[in-house]
């Protein structure tokens, strides 16, 4: 129990830390490591994928690329796609400006997303 409640107060304090600086990349990738390194499990959605790195991918390509790593990462261990309802206009314009400068690998993921997303 005392690792659930250590592990509770540090995402906490990364989400008001994410909150104050919401395109901050190490806070978001040290809250979305928390969240899948939970004890008992998991308990990463895509909400909190979009809801750790959408102002960063706003803002640049190495956003861009870090929201749709880790939510390919998501994708690999619980098989969620990329929802429609997470995604507003803003962000999908982002993906799509930033994408031509993005290497392949990466331009490849942002592309399996915004496939996803046309799909459903």
């Amino acid at each position: 129990m005392s690792n659930r409640n250590e592990a509770d107060r540090a995402i906490e304090t990364l989400r008001q830390a994410l909150h104050a600086d919401p395109a901050n990349l190490d806070i978001a990738d040290r809250y979305c490591k928390a969240i899948a390194t939970y004890p008992g499990g998991d308990i990463r959605s895509g909400g909190d994928i979009i809801g750790a790195y959408r102002a960063a991918a706003l803002k640049s390509p190495q956003g861009v690329i870090a929201l749709a790593s880790a939510y390919r990462d998501l994708f690999a261990v619980s098989g969620e796609q990329p929802w429609p309802a997470y995604f507003d206009e803003d962000l999908v314009r982002a993906l799509q400006h930033y994408l031509p400068e993005l290497p392949e690998e990466d331009r490849s993921t942002v592309q399996w997303i915004l496939e996803s997303l046309k799909r459903m």
